[in-house]
């Protein structure tokens, strides 16, 4: 939440036309809703929702994000999120390993399967691990992985690879 506000002034570097959705409870459903840009309270509303979540999946990101990705259809609880032709980078974060059950490429197959191809899909994950679920997730996506413990990750440097890998790049200098 800290480093929500550099972690935008980057990507804003990159895109105007961002959105964000934090999902932290069982269902995979948001409790920021969709933020954007346009949305005038959006880092408090990112910054109250960073903070509270439930459930029993707290250390089942990948449950969660799934579940997420899954309830993104007219009527669902995160209708409007997934956009066509737009990058999901989703930005897993966790001072635990990941423990859902079941096989982590079967999430990420999920994921993959309701966005339309892997070419717009990136997990990347802010954690304890050094090898594992995480990890195997982000080497998968092309994602980025750094370690919780090293307060390097919230660097501007750091935010702007995560800013970076969160766009699709249609055009180099």
């Amino acid at each position: 939440a800290n480093s929500f506000s550099t972690f935008i002034g980057q990507l804003s570097n990159y895109s105007t036309d961002w959105q964000i959705m934090v999902a932290n409870d069982d269902s995979g459903c948001t409790n920021s809703g969709i933020l954007t840009p346009n949305i005038s309270n959006y880092q408090s509303s990112f910054n109250y929702a960073v903070q509270s979540g439930s459930g029993n999946y707290t250390e089942s990101l990948l449950t969660v994000v799934s579940r997420a990705v899954e309830e993104t259809d007219s009527g669902e609880c995160n209708a409007g999120f997934l956009r066509q032709n737009a990058m999901l980078h989703i930005i897993m974060v966790s001072d635990e390993p990941e423990q859902s059950g079941g096989d982590y490429y079967s999430f990420i197959n999920q994921i993959v399967a309701k966005k339309g191809g892997i070419e717009n899909v990136r997990m990347s994950a802010i954690v304890e691990e050094t090898s594992g679920r995480y990890v195997n997730s982000t080497l998968d996506t092309g994602g980025l992985l750094f370690s919780i413990y090293n307060g390097d990750w919230s660097s501007a440097n750091n935010l702007q690879l995560l800013a970076e890998a969160s766009i699709i790049a249609d055009k180099y200098d």
